[in-house]
C-alpha cells in the first residue's frame, strides 16, 4: 500500500486525468477527501479567498470517504470568519475504520485544501500504522499534529 497526500487542486487534476468519478471508481484505490466545515468554507474560502472546497466525489462509497473539519489545532476556535471546528473523535474513528477496511488497496489518496496540514496528519498516522510508503505532493514542514494525534488515538 502507498499513501498519497495531495493538495486539492492536484487531487482534482489527478481524478480528472484518470476519469475517476462516482460512476467510475478504480477498485484498487481508496480516497479520503477532507474539506472545511460549511461556515469556514463559505465565509473564508469562498467569500474571502474566492476558492471552492467541494468534494470531487459527491457520495461516499466503499472506497471513498468525504469528511469535513477545519485546519485548527484545537477542537473549536472562533475566527474572524466564524466558528472553526477541528477533527472530532467520531470523524477520526470514521477515517481509521475506512482505512482499515481499505488496507488491501494499492493506494490511498488523501487530500485537503493545501495538502500539507490536515491530510499530512492523517497520512502520516496511517503510514506509521500500516508501515507503508508515503508521498506528499506539496512542500510541508509542519503538519497538523492535532489531526495526527486524533487518528493515532483511534487506531
Amino acid at each position: 500500500m502507498k499513501i498519497i497526500v495531495l493538495p486539492k487542486i492536484k487531487f482534482d487534476r489527478e481524478m480528472e486525468k484518470n476519469g475517476w468519478s462516482d460512476n467510475n471508481l478504480p477498485s484498487d484505490k481508496a480516497f479520503i477527501s477532507i474539506c472545511c466545515n460549511p461556515i469556514i468554507k463559505k465565509n473564508y474560502l469562498e467569500d474571502y479567498k474566492h476558492k471552492t472546497d467541494e468534494h470531487w466525489f459527491k457520495n461516499n462509497h466503499d472506497n471513498v470517504l468525504n469528511v469535513e473539519f477545519d485546519d485548527i489545532f484545537v477542537p473549536e476556535f472562533e475566527t474572524n470568519y466564524g466558528m472553526a471546528y477541528g477533527i472530532t473523535d467520531s470523524v477520526a474513528k470514521e477515517i481509521v475504520d475506512f482505512a482499515k477496511k481499505n488496507k488491501d488497496k494499492n493506494e490511498i489518496y488523501i487530500h485537503c485544501m493545501a495538502g500539507k496540514s490536515r491530510s499530512v496528519g492523517v497520512g502520516l498516522a496511517l503510514k506509521e500504522y500500516f508501515n507503508c510508503d508515503f508521498s506528499c505532493g506539496a512542500r510541508w514542514d509542519r503538519y497538523n499534529d492535532f489531526v495526527y494525534n486524533k487518528i493515532k488515538e483511534n487506531l
